[in-house]
């Protein structure tokens, strides 16, 4: 039975830290994973990983594999794990930050990309998710939204401006006061089916009032998107 192995990229393109992160990703570590192992931001790692993506000319880390795993005589190297497969899928991220960026006329907005991809999934119709986290804020805020979306044009995964939403707009607490710990725990229905394997195709997009003047910041000490 022949296994894989990892191949090194034949352009020469990728920086340094571009090259680190495509290294570790062939490896089937997580982009959370690899935040931790390089001391980095975890949307620094997605900062990286969309560069790489682009100048590579792949778009899902399936791309990623089918292009430059290729196949060797059996013992040469091991299989990569390509992320955990429970039959719970959760998504889950350890202690870190969010700094929104003004979307006028729609308020404060920060987008997550999941790696919902490293699950062989997608967002589908019908799927219902449970979020679950506990933050804080650094001011007063009305509200926490979250939406997912599909930002691609639908076929080559690309990311195109666009924004199609894939579920409502989730309401997830209001009467936020800065400083004082929230906690939360709501359903996700997904109504539309998302266009394409790509991280551009699956995002998450925080949402909260455009009355604040300030630039709200979050901190998670827990996070977690389980599949139910």
């Amino acid at each position: 039975m022949n296994k894989k192995a990892v191949s090194t990229p034949k352009t020469p393109v990728l920086t340094k830290r571009e090259q680190e992160i495509f290294d570790l990703l062939l490896k089937g570590i997580s982009p959370k994973e690899i935040a931790y192992k390089l001391h980095i931001s975890y949307s620094t790692v997605n900062y990286h990983r969309d560069n790489m993506y682009k100048k590579l000319n792949v778009s899902s880390i399936q791309e990623l594999f089918s292009k430059y795993i290729k196949k060797q005589p059996a013992g040469s190297v091991k299989n990569p794990k390509i992320g955990s497969k429970s039959k719970s899928k959760v998504f889950a991220l350890d202690k870190f930050s969010i700094i929104f960026s003004a979307a006028h006329p729609w308020g404060w907005q920060y987008r997550l990309d999941p790696d919902f991809i490293y699950y062989d999934d997608k967002l589908k119709e019908g799927d219902i998710y449970r979020f679950t986290c506990s933050f804080i804020s650094n001011v007063d805020l009305l509200f926490l939204n979250l939406n997912f979306v599909d930002t691609t044009d639908g076929v080559n995964g690309r990311c195109a401006g666009l924004w199609n939403s894939l579920t409502e707009n989730n309401f997830i607490i209001s009467d936020i006061k800065a400083n004082i710990e929230c906690d939360c725990s709501v359903l996700i229905t997904v109504f539309k089916t998302a266009s394409i394997f790509s991280i551009y195709a699956n995002r998450f997009i925080f949402m909260t009032n455009p009355e604040v003047k300030d630039q709200p910041t979050l901190t998670f000490t827990k996070f977690e998107i389980q599949k139910t």
